[in-house]
Parts: C-alpha cells; sequence; structure tokens
C-alpha cells in the first residue's frame, strides 16, 4: 500500500532516505523535458519484508478497511484518513511491527535516529 510510504515520510523512518531521479517528462501536449523527483527509497541492506497484512487486519478492525469487489477482484477499500494515525501509531510506538520484517533488529534500526 503506497500509502504506508507517505505515512513514513511523515514520521521519518530511519530505514528511508530521499532519492533523487530524473527522466524525460512527457507532457500534454507532447512536448518532453527533464525532471526530477524525490522518492522515499529504502536501506536496501537491511532487507525488509512487507508484512502489510498485519496492519491491514488492525485496520479492518478499526473499521476503515473493507473488502470490496470489483468485476469480481477482492480488493481493500480504506479510508485513508483514519488510517493515517493508525499506521503512524505502529511506526512511532511500534517500531513498524505490523509494517514490516527486517533482517536486524528494530532496536537497532530506529536507533539510527
Amino acid at each position: 500500500m503506497t500509502f504506508v510510504h507517505y505515512a513514513e515520510t511523515v514520521c521519518n523512518v530511519p530505514y528511508r532516505f530521499a532519492k533523487s531521479f530524473t527522466g524525460h517528462y512527457v507532457k500534454a501536449d507532447e512536448s518532453v523535458e527533464v525532471r526530477t523527483y524525490d522518492y522515499a527509497a529504502r536501506i536496501l541492506e537491511l532487507q525488509t519484508v512487507e508484512t502489510f497484512n498485519k496492519m491491514g487486519k488492525i485496520l479492518e478492525a478499526a473499521g476503515v478497511s473493507r473488502k470490496i469487489l470489483i468485476f469480481g477482484i477482492e480488493c481493500y477499500q480504506i479510508d485513508l484518513a483514519k488510517s493515517f494515525p493508525l499506521i503512524c501509531s505502529d511506526i512511532v510506538n511500534n517500531k513498524c511491527a505490523n509494517i514490516y520484517d527486517f533482517n536486524k533488529d528494530r532496536e537497532e534500526i530506529f536507533s539510527l535516529h
């Protein structure tokens, strides 16, 4: 869930950093210009493993996420405004225990700040 990366940026997690990417941007009028964008890249050495299903269950239990079918495909409808404080709480108070597993101790990672 890309929105988690936004929450990570706001909460200033120690395992992500701003990385700039430059490329050709094609505008609506088909003209091309070079643009640079920042992305919240992760530190690859930490070998993060996403465990969003844990957070998903928390969001469902809180009533801010629910399963829906779109053309027979199971999807989740999530109220992002209501999910934001829950995600940030896990980041700040739980060191992302319901979002990621790491190959290093959480205390060690979060002491990088």
